[in-house]
């Protein structure tokens, strides 16, 4: 899917200006700029969630939860795996690939 967006002056010559000098085009650099401003919501949104999350696990191991609140813990927890679920995919990702570049390595060791 692809999506148009007008950029009026001056920030269209400040997008210009910026694209040139990191030497990629203007709808690059656009795209990356809002995938990060993206991502950054994103984080914002989670860290509320997650501070939340915090005073109602706190909670639970003090005064109690109410029927509501323990709901809304199991949610929020779901949530947490999730994302942990996620950057434990990123992190073996990386961690195969390290395997596989000493692997080679020590082959080509080997066969020197």
């Amino acid at each position: 899917m692809s999506v148009t967006v007008t950029v009026y002056d001056p920030l269209a010559e400040k997008l210009q200006s910026e694209a040139l000098q990191q030497q990629v085009s203007v709808e690059e650099l656009a795209a990356d700029l809002l995938a990060r401003a993206l991502e950054g919501s994103q984080d914002a949104a989670w860290e509320k969630a997650n501070q939340r999350r915090l005073v109602l696990v706190h909670r639970s191991s003090t005064a109690g939860l109410t029927p509501e609140e323990a709901s809304e813990l199991q949610e929020l927890q779901m949530l947490a795996d999730q994302r942990l679920e996620a950057l434990d995919a990123g992190r073996l990702a990386e961690v195969e690939r390290m395997e596989q570049e000493t692997r080679a390595a020590l082959l080509e060791a080997e066969g020197s």
